[in-house]
């Protein structure tokens, strides 16, 4: 028992670490890492069907899924890094009440040109308090949005490899799938600890609702298409019969 707790402790205290290097090279490289994912997904496409000569639903597939994956990098940047200005999560914090103090507290900081310091890479740059706003956890929300577009991936690639063959798209289908579920198991882990040690449940709940919201959305549209293109389907063939 005492040797269990013992493991517990010093996994506790690795994660609970912002330096520990799965934090430092996968978790803050997120959708760096989801890029990488999706570009041997594209060579597994590419490669394996040659392209035009896949068929139309693999096609619609590649099509759908390279257009979310843009559409889905517009919404974490648009969230988390810019937003005709600072990022949305940093737009809402400083309109309720938070700034940029001090390290002492008593004093909000100000930016090298004098202007009011509006977001919390700024204030970092700055070495101040980043204090007394609504946060929103942009690290919670990446690793869930992270892990959801990976499964869409994952899901995909089995598809692409029906109609795929030869050594390279082989070795991008496995690339693809194991990497994917490496980084979706790595960001299961790395949100629980950083929830635990990092986050209160506010914080938690509505960075994770931001990415929820996201892909309700998205999966409630794909499946009323993919119900009105069976429908469109299923009339034309009765009307040829």
């Amino acid at each position: 028992m005492g040797g269990s707790m013992s493991t517990f402790g010093r996994i506790e205290e690795y994660f609970g670490n912002k330096r520990n290097p799965l934090n430092s090279y996968f978790a803050k490289f997120a959708w760096g890492w989801t890029t990488f994912v999706f570009s041997c997904w594209l060579i597994l496409w590419a490669f394996g069907t040659r392209g035009n000569k896949s068929s139309r639903s693999i096609k619609n597939l590649v099509f759908g899924i390279g257009g979310q994956y843009i559409i889905t990098t517009l919404y974490w940047i648009f969230l988390v890094n810019w937003f005709f200005g600072p990022g949305l999560f940093d737009q809402i914090y400083v309109s309720s009440g938070g700034g940029c103090y001090s390290s002492a507290g008593d004093m909000m900081l100000t930016s090298l040109n004098g202007g009011t310091i509006r977001s919390f890479s700024e204030c970092r740059r700055a070495k101040g308090s980043w204090a007394n706003g609504l946060d929103i956890s942009g690290h919670c929300f990446l690793l869930l949005h992270s892990a959801l577009f990976l499964l869409e991936l994952i899901d995909s690639a089995f598809e692409i490899r029906k109609e795929s063959d030869g050594l390279v798209p082989t070795l991008a289908f496995w690339i693809t799938v194991g990497t994917g579920w490496f980084l979706v198991c790595l960001w299961a882990v790395m949100l629980f600890f950083t929830s635990w040690k990092f986050h209160d449940y506010k914080e938690i709940v509505l960075g994770s609702l931001f990415a929820a919201a996201y892909w309700i959305s998205y999966w409630t549209l794909k499946n009323r298409v993919s119900s009105e293109n069976r429908s469109s389907t299923q009339k034309k063939k009765s009307r040829s019969s």
